[in-house]
């Protein structure tokens, strides 16, 4: 999930409960600890959604055998030894 859908889904939901709330006459307490459990229950859901896939793709690839290279160069390549002179 992109995080602009995420915002939008959050935010949905957040004047959901909000509205909800205010219809059946909850007081401005209630309605700001209602809304402001449903935000941090979405972000905390979302946060670990993140995290399983991330770990769900690292473990997919390490068990097929890919190997993630780091992004500097090697020291035996010509870039490096055009950038150590």
């Amino acid at each position: 999930m992109k995080l602009a859908t995420f915002i939008l889904v959050m935010l949905v939901s957040v004047l959901a409960v909000g509205i909800w709330s205010y219809t059946n006459g909850a007081g401005t307490g209630t309605i700001f600890l209602r809304v402001a459990a449903t935000a941090i229950a979405l972000q905390v859901t979302y946060f670990v959604l993140l995290v399983v896939t991330g770990l769900l793709a690292s473990s997919h690839n390490v068990s097929r055998g890919i190997r993630h290279e780091t992004t500097m160069p090697r020291r035996n390549t010509k870039i490096s030894q055009v950038a150590h002179k």
